[in-house]
């Protein structure tokens, strides 16, 4: 799913922003590559920009909680670093939520979730999230559909049966 979201986004000549862990950047970069995309290119004329989940959501995180406005002001930085988008959503995929989720920090990641939500409402943001789906338990069922709710459609990501991923469109009503 993240391979098409990418392949997408660069396909109709849109900024991509793919924050995720080190080895998901090489996988989908080699992925990208055999479909004869020019990773390189796209990162030098900032098309395309990999961030590390771990150390983005390390600028903004305080006291185990993500603060609104180092939330933003990252945002904002993130955003910069995709270049002129000539009015065009930017698309972004994230897995930030998926680690708080993992720490067991619930709380914040529903309130991340939140503030991912106002923005992408009042900024031209398309986000994709990424949730191993080895995350959520039956003990979870209650907040797993929290943040079910919290998207606009649920995707099952691969045909490995360990992740889902959940893209939530600009807009959303």
């Amino acid at each position: 799913a993240l391979r098409g979201f990418a392949r997408a986004a660069v396909g109709a000549g849109e900024n991509l922003i793919v924050v995720a862990s080190q080895d998901h950047i090489a996988r989908l970069s080699r992925s990208l590559r055999l479909f004869g995309i020019d990773i390189d290119e796209l990162r030098i004329s900032r098309q395309v920009c990999f961030v590390d989940a771990s150390e983005l959501l390390a600028k903004f995180m305080v006291d185990g909680m993500p603060d609104r406005s180092l939330f933003c002001s990252v945002l904002d930085d993130l955003l910069s670093s995709a270049g002129d988008r000539g009015g065009r959503p930017v698309k972004v995929y994230g897995e930030m939520v998926a680690l708080l989720w993992a720490q067991g920090n619930h709380e914040a990641t529903v309130a991340l979730e939140e503030m991912w939500n106002g923005e992408c409402s009042e900024r031209n943001i398309h986000l994709f999230c990424g949730y191993p789906v080895s995350l959520f338990t039956d003990k979870d069922h209650g907040k797993m559909l929290h943040i079910c709710g919290q998207h606009a459609t649920l995707l099952n990501g691969t045909v490995k049966t360990h992740t889902d991923v959940i893209y939530r469109p600009t807009g959303r009503s």
